[in-house]
């Protein structure tokens, strides 16, 4: 029987990469997205994950890092949406790409 499979956004630090240490410590087949290919192998050398590139702001991003990794045993048991883009200051000041960033 497959290992039940979770996939994390933002999964390559903090919150995410515990919440995939944790899942991976209890037989999950773990798989972690990012933005930063950096930061997805530093998360890598941590902890045994699968790692994808993507943008949570893109779907197509989306679908693709989903499909490759529910395409190894076609299942995916949980999706932990954990993604998020922190900025500061009053709503007013920020420009409209900061704005659209959020």
């Amino acid at each position: 029987m497959a290992p039940r499979s979770v996939f994390i956004s933002g999964g390559a630090g903090g919150i995410g990469l515990e919440t995939a240490r944790l899942f991976r410590d209890r037989g999950w087949r773990v798989g972690i997205g990012d933005v930063s290919t950096e930061a997805l192998a530093r998360a890598k050398a941590q902890v045994d994950v699968e790692t994808f590139v993507h943008d949570v702001r893109d779907y197509g991003e989306w679908a693709r890092a989903l499909d490759d990794f529910c395409g190894v045993d076609g299942g995916l048991d949980v999706l932990v949406n954990n993604a998020g883009v922190l900025t500061f200051g009053w709503l007013d000041e920020q420009d409209p790409e900061t704005f659209a960033t959020v």
